[in-house]
């Protein structure tokens, strides 16, 4: 019989801010995300993109808003002081509607959310939307940052 083998966590590919201004106010240099936290921290280290989700007369569409590398991953307990502080800056900029029922308010406070720190990289490589072998340009930032 086979042993179940873990799956090897993903690389983390990009970032990106959804309105930067109200659904992340705290950004840069913290982005506060329910999702994916095996993975993150799995990327701990390494360099992504990051792009910002604006709204466009068109639509939402996403801009390049350069290079970071991934420095922590903080646990932010459920209904903690942390979270209900981000929560009324959230909602306080326009990222957030108020008006939710109480179960919708408990899938807010009620799950562990997760705060990831991004160090912004001063770097010339431009958008990446426009390099050819960009998983191989990220992985020699990341090696330069880690010697």
């Amino acid at each position: 019989m086979d042993e179940a083998v873990p799956a090897t966590p993903k690389l983390l590919s990009r970032a990106t801010v959804f309105e930067a201004n109200s659904a992340q106010p705290l950004y840069p240099p913290y982005i506060y995300t329910r999702s994916d936290p095996e993975i993150l921290r799995f990327n701990i280290g390494r360099v992504i993109p990051v792009f910002r989700h604006i709204k466009t007369d068109h639509g939402r569409r996403c801009i390049s808003d350069g290079y970071s590398r991934i420095t922590a991953v903080d646990l932010v307990p459920a209904k903690s002081d942390e979270l209900k502080e981000f929560i009324v800056m959230k909602i306080e900029e326009g990222g957030m509607q108020k008006k939710r029922t109480r179960k919708e308010w408990e899938k807010v406070f009620g799950v562990n959310w997760y705060k990831v720190t991004l160090t912004s990289l001063n770097t010339e490589l431009g958008d990446p939307m426009q390099i050819e072998d960009i998983r191989n340009t990220l992985e020699a930032l990341s090696e330069e940052g880690n010697s």
